[in-house]
């Protein structure tokens, strides 16, 4: 901002336009690594993105041209902005992917008739135009140029080609799993090792390492700030008062005692505010009792199989300690740190929140902000298999990352027409709903200009070039299953039917055969088995009896059989639960290993790929 200050002073003191061009210049020392347009093809490129459903067809081309007054100056290249609403992308997307593919199998077509006919003709003597060869042909092309209304040369650049499908926006895991499977997408390694390796430097490894697929990048995530942390808030008036120690606080279970020791002798007190829960991650991506448990902050590698969740020895801790809480009447839920008072509250945030609350409370960390799959995934870029040059595409997507003026263009549009920028507060004020992008979608956040609209929260993270941001993700954790997708059974190619249904006459022979499951199957079956613990979960209310068999001998010899009803606590109640579930037919079909489609077999496959042990 503060260069751009610059320019508009300098720009005062100027007279002609060239010396007001070349002294906004907002080149910085990053940037020098990018390829200068002199010396490469003209070329256009298309990047397909979201949009908000309220931006107009004006300001996309408004905003193109002012894209192009620096992608053209850079690169040489020519950007064509294809933006969709949310609704629409995925659609429009698709269906230029179909079309291409259909382009290039009829190009193929005809190219083979073309081969068959010239050999026809050679047979017959004759000598095809594809044979020959002119002066003409080993001449270097040259870019093809115009005057302008001032009279100056400039550039024309090429029209879209139809089979061309350059930079696009990959929403999703699944989505990104698929454009590999189908070969949509090209891979980026070479350019990241060469070209655009300044990318590393700027992006967090955890995104680069969950975009790889089977060894290989093939998209390049928007650098951001991902998920919330968890603190724990500790009364100190109150822990100090009692004599506690704040640094035996490393669990929630040492937590126990000063929680009852408040809910007993403290009135005008709740004891905790908010609930919570230990490492806990879902492969499913959703609440399940399929689960696997990483300790603290976790790194990318942590191996953590699936499986019983309320067999888990610290789910089953922090569980019960939690409903022996509520049917204690010691937690409330529908409070805030700021209008009640309490003794040990769970709260939720950014990394800024350590100092936020450090006068009034002791403030420990209990769960890391994470990296999950819902995020990294969400917002990525990625090159067709169908560009025109998978270089000049990278030297797009790390000017959107590295480069301040492109990626906000990008994000807030034209200045004077979609924003104004104060120069004295150093933010964007947006004075037009033509154009509206959504930040995820439009770079590295961590070089957006902050604007009007961000919430004070927002705005104290931008600080100092987003450094709270920036500590907020390097004390992230890594979910374990982060770049994994359960898959269902792949149906068999056309080619392969008559092989797999003759594999199937054969098993149908094999008495010994065994029938798996099918994986959808699983799926579904685990998603209802969830719903039924979980709610016998929140079913306990402290007063769960069983009934236990006491067989004993009488005097006579004869065995005499009681029954004794027993009161069972929170941590036996779900240890029954966790017995139940271990005999349910779906738990013992997901943890099948035998089974290599079973969602722990597909776990331990892509745990191996993914992370090689070391040679």
């Amino acid at each position: 901002m503060k260069k751009r200050l610059f320019c508009l002073l300098l720009c005062l003191l100027m007279i002609t336009p060239m010396v007001f061009m070349a002294g906004c210049s907002d080149e910085t020392e990053e940037e020098e690594t990018t390829t200068s347009s002199s010396g490469v093809r003209a070329m256009t490129l298309t990047l397909y993105s979201i949009t908000d459903e309220n931006t107009t067809e004006e300001a996309i081309q408004l905003v193109q041209d002012a894209i192009n007054k620096i992608t053209e100056v850079k690169f040489n290249t020519h950007i064509i902005l294809r933006l969709y609403a949310e609704d629409d992308y995925m659609e429009a997307l698709e269906e230029k992917i179909i079309a291409i593919e259909k382009q290039i199998a009829l190009d193929e077509a005809k190219d083979a008739s073309a081969k068959v006919a010239a050999r026809a003709a050679k047979a017959a003597g004759v000598t095809t135009a594809a044979e020959t060869t002119g002066e003409d042909d080993l001449t270097e092309e040259t870019d093809e140029t115009m005057l302008s209304e001032y009279g100056l040369e400039k550039t024309v650049y090429p029209e879209e080609d139809g089979d061309q499908l350059d930079i696009f926006l990959v929403k999703g895991l699944e989505a990104y799993q698929d454009y590999f499977d189908r070969g949509v997408l090209a891979q980026l390694d070479e350019e990241l090792s060469v070209n655009s390796k300044i990318l590393l430097d700027y992006i967090y490894p955890t995104f680069l390492s969950a975009a790889k697929i089977e060894g290989g990048t093939y998209a390049i995530p928007n650098n951001h700030m991902v998920g919330e942390y968890e603190y724990i808030l500790i009364n100190k008036e109150l822990f100090d008062k009692y004599y506690f120690d704040p640094d035996s606080i490393t669990i929630i279970s040492n937590l126990e005692e000063f929680v009852e020791t408040v809910g007993t002798q403290e009135r005008g007190y709740v004891p905790v505010l908010n609930t919570s829960e230990s490492y806990i991650y879902y492969p499913t991506q959703t609440q399940s009792v399929f689960a696997g448990y990483a300790a603290g902050a976790a790194a990318a590698g942590v191996k953590a199989v699936p499986g019983n969740l309320f067999a888990n020895r610290q789910y089953k801790t922090a569980a019960a300690l939690m409903l022996d809480w509520m049917n204690a009447g010691y937690i409330e839920t529908n409070g805030t740190v700021e209008d009640t008072n309490f003794g040990v509250a769970f709260v939720k945030g950014d990394y800024s929140l350590l100092e936020k609350y450090e006068d009034d409370y002791y403030v420990t960390i209990y769960k890391n902000a994470t990296f999950e799959n819902s995020e990294v995934f969400d917002s990525m870029y990625a090159v067709g298999a169908y560009t025109k040059n998978v270089a000049r595409c990278m030297e797009v997507i790390k000017y959107l990352t590295i480069n301040d003026e492109l990626r906000n263009t990008f994000q807030y549009g034209v200045e004077g027409v979609h924003y104004e920028f104060d120069f004295i507060t150093g933010i964007v004020n947006i004075i037009s709903d033509e154009y509206i992008m959504n930040p995820l979608h439009t770079g590295n956040q961590f070089k957006l200009w902050t604007n009007s609209s961000m919430t004070e929260s927002e705005l104290a993270l931008a600080e100092n070039n987003w450094e709270i941001a920036k500590l907020h993700n390097f004390n992230s954790a890594v979910n374990p299953y982060l770049g994994f997708m359960i898959k269902p059974e792949p149906e068999p190619d056309e080619k392969d039917a008559e092989k797999a249904s003759e594999a199937d006459e054969a098993e149908a022979e094999d008495e010994e055969a065994v029938e798996f499951m099918k994986v959808e199957d699983i799926l579904a079956g685990l998603e209802a088995l969830s719903d039924e613990y979980f709610e016998k979960l929140n079913d306990y209310k402290g007063e769960y009896t069983d009934q236990i068999e006491n067989v004993t001998t009488d005097a006579d010899g004869n065995e005499v059989t009681e029954i004794e009803e027993v009161v069972i606590d929170a941590a036996a109640y779900i240890d029954i639960l966790a017995g139940e579930i271990a005999e349910d037919q779906y738990m013992i079909a997901a943890t099948d290993t035998e089974n290599p489609n079973s969602p722990v077999s597909q776990y331990n496959s892509w745990y191996d790929v993914k992370y090689p042990p070391a040679a």
